[in-house]
């Protein structure tokens, strides 16, 4: 705790002697020339910024991202770099990398605020990033947060979320089961559920949705729930607790898998296909749609998935962005929510995937 407060207290000094030393202007200011980045960030993560356009000032946007090695966040700078270029010439965006390291992001959002950054963008690698975020805020400087929102119930340290429902999904996941029931004319369904990281906050989100539909549904549609698994985001686990239930069950006793993400609808299939269980292809959705999952849809392996576009949140955050400059502050809601359809093989053509 005392390390915090003396770090945010050193924050806000620097801010203070950065903010003495620049003259005062109109209240979307050009800012000066950037630091040189901090050193414990990825020397490849910040982008070449485009040239601001003539008519609009330059505005400055540190985005602080938990990990570009992950291809869903990838994606997601990619979308965010191609709509700067198409859309938004005038916003220079410096991405940093916090390589799934909470101290190193709390030290790269600490540096966009020296930097006098106009807007921090931050998709928390850990919840331990608040006082960075609070501070920042404090000081007057926008955080927009992207697909992760900070377990806080007080949201007041920062701006904006922009990101999806993961309630919302797992309702969704459940509706994609009772359709899969319709078009397979099914009288009942036996499920084996393949949660995420257990006890995460998304993964409790997403079986609280599932849920909230099946303490309605269950009953009418005869819709059994076998098991629960944690799979805890590990393959290893997925395809062991697979075997396992096929050596329980046999052709005819399990209807359907679901699963709270898309790697492990991935190894379901392989696991199906490795036990010559073919009966069971095409009765498995998930969440999420990288290249994989949509390619299984199309060849009916996977029934569907519940799609999040990481690409989508990105450019929604840079069009917050935009509103806030051009003097539409209050319009912009507190939780900017991305859309989340059911994909199955009947519109894959329309939804393409993006990583």
């Amino acid at each position: 705790m005392k390390r915090n407060l003396s770090r945010i207290i050193a924050l806000l000094l620097a801010a203070f002697l950065f903010a003495a030393c620049t003259p005062a202007a109109g209240p979307a200011p050009a800012n000066p020339a950037p630091a040189a980045p901090d050193d414990t960030a990825d020397p490849a993560a910040p982008s070449d910024p485009a040239a601001p356009s003539e008519t609009q000032e330059q505005i400055r946007i540190g985005v602080a991202m938990s990990s570009l090695k992950t291809p869903f966040f990838a994606a997601m700078l990619q979308g965010m770099e191609n709509t700067r270029d198409g859309q938004f010439p005038h916003m220079v965006l410096t991405f940093q990398d916090a390589q799934d390291d909470g101290n190193i992001q709390l030290n790269q959002i600490e540096t966009f605020v020296t930097q006098g950054m106009d807007v921090i963008m931050v998709n928390p690698a850990v919840d331990a990033v608040e006082p960075a975020i609070q501070a920042a805020t404090d000081l007057g400087i926008p955080v927009i947060l992207l697909n992760r929102d900070i377990t806080n119930p007080d949201k007041s340290a920062y701006f904006s979320y922009v990101g999806a429902d993961n309630v919302e999904m797992g309702r969704q996941l459940a509706r994609m089961l009772i359709q899969m029931m319709g078009e397979k004319d099914l009288d009942g369904c036996r499920v084996i559920y393949m949660q995420g990281e257990l006890g995460a906050p998304n993964q409790t989100q997403r079986q609280s949705g599932f849920d909230e539909i099946m303490a309605t549904e269950a009953a009418t549609h005869n819709i059994e729930i076998l098991d629960r698994y944690n799979t805890r985001h590990d393959k290893g686990r997925v395809l062991s607790a697979m075997q396992n239930y096929l050596n329980m069950y046999g052709p005819g006793e399990i209807d359907a898998i679901v699963t709270e993400g898309p790697f492990e609808a991935v190894a379901v299939v392989e696991a199906l296909i490795d036990a010559g269980r073919t009966e069971l292809l095409g009765s498995v959705m998930g969440m999420d749609m990288p290249t994989e999952v949509w390619d299984m849809i199309v060849a009916g392996e996977l029934y569907g998935t519940v799609l999040q576009d990481p690409a989508e949140q990105g450019i929604l955050g840079l069009h917050a962005v935009d509103q806030l400059f051009s003097g539409d502050k209050d319009s912009i809601p507190k939780w900017i929510k991305t859309e989340v359809p059911i994909v199955t093989r009947q519109n894959a053509e329309q939804h393409p995937p993006v990583w």
